[in-house]
This record gives C-alpha cells, structure tokens and sequence, in this order.
C-alpha cells in the first residue's frame, strides 16, 4: 500500500520538478550565468527525473517494474546530483585555497 502511494507521489512530484529545474535555467539571472558545470547538473538531474518518472509509469500500469536493459536514464539523475555536488566542492575548495 505505501509502495504505491511513494510511487504514484514520486510520478506526480519527478516531472513537476525536472520542469521546474530547466525553467529555472531559463528564468534566474544567477543560473543563467553559473557556470557550465552547474547548469549541466541541472539538466542531467531533470532528464533523470523525466526518465524515473517513465519507469514508475511503466510500473504503475503494468504492475511489473521493468528491467533496465539499455541506458537506465533514472541514473542521470544521480550523476547529476554528484555533478553538482562535486563542482560545489571545487568551487568550495578553490575559495579557501584563494585566502
């Protein structure tokens, strides 16, 4: 019962998110000009969020969660995620090592 309910919650918040994070691309002045790195995390995050959401779908009217035979494109998300996390500890590192 919980399952579903995560799932179906995940499908509905995924792509609602992933819309928001490339709006935000587009929209805020200071993601426009952040650094490559940054907008690249972004964008392998939604397209991860995009492709979790295909795969919960899948689940959710099938009742079988598919194998990720080819490219499981739910993981971009997480590169992502460590893209952007690793560029902040960059960025983090190089100031302190400026002072």
């Amino acid at each position: 019962m919980i399952e579903n309910v995560i799932l179906w919650a995940t499908s509905i918040i995924n792509p609602i998110a992933g819309t928001v994070m490339i709006f935000a691309l587009f929209q805020n002045e200071w993601l426009r000009t952040a650094p490559l790195w940054h907008r690249f995390g972004m964008i392998l995050s939604a397209v991860g969020l995009y492709g979790q959401t295909a795969r919960n779908y899948l689940t959710i009217t099938t009742g079988v969660s598919p194998r990720d035979i080819e490219m499981p494109w739910w993981v971009l998300k997480d590169f992502g995620l460590a893209f952007l996390a690793f560029s902040f500890l960059f960025l983090c590192l190089k100031k302190r090592r400026i002072r």
